[in-house]
């Protein structure tokens, strides 16, 4: 599944989540989640996380634009997190990472408002959907340009704001 997706940094979450909920956008998860960062020796890199009550193993491949950030994705659900986390490191995969932010994120149709907070870091969201065009239009509808976007990874909304 291909995934376009741009930030809006430094935002204010109540007014943003009032619009939203504004256009009748549906809150579908509200909790803490905890990643860990794998990569092999080919540099193939798996992200593996605790979401709520799943945990789900993903592996991204990065088609960056200059405007948007579009990835290959594939997400499966494991049953059993340490066990699999095992796996992962009998199969040659080494943990370069851990992350834990806490997430709001509403559903609209093909559009998903991630609302994110890392420790330390304002809140932004992550405005995601399977085309451009609805993608542009729904970042007007919150009010900004495509100039006001970014397309950090998360290493780079860290470095940005100097906490790493």
């Amino acid at each position: 599944m291909n995934e376009l997706e741009v930030k809006i940094l430094k935002i204010d979450k109540d007014a943003m989540i009032a619009k939203v909920e504004s256009f009748w956008a549906q809150k579908i998860f509200d909790d803490t989640i905890v990643a860990d960062f794998y990569k092999n020796a080919d540099g193939k890199k798996l992200r593996f996380r605790k979401y709520g009550a799943e945990n789900i193993l993903t592996y991204k491949e990065k088609i960056q634009t200059e405007t948007l950030m579009e990835n290959l994705e594939y997400e499966v659900v494991i049953d059993d997190y340490e066990t699999f986390e095992k796996m992962l490191v009998a199969l040659w995969f080494v943990k370069y990472g851990h992350s834990s932010k806490h997430r709001t994120v509403y559903k609209l149709g093909n559009i998903v408002f991630d609302f994110d907070k890392y420790e330390n870091i304002p809140w932004f969201v992550e405005v995601e959907s399977d085309n451009e065009q609805d993608l542009v239009k729904w970042v007007a509808l919150l009010g900004y340009t495509m100039n006001d976007t970014h397309t950090l990874t998360e290493s780079q909304v860290k470095k940005h704001y100097g906490v790493e």
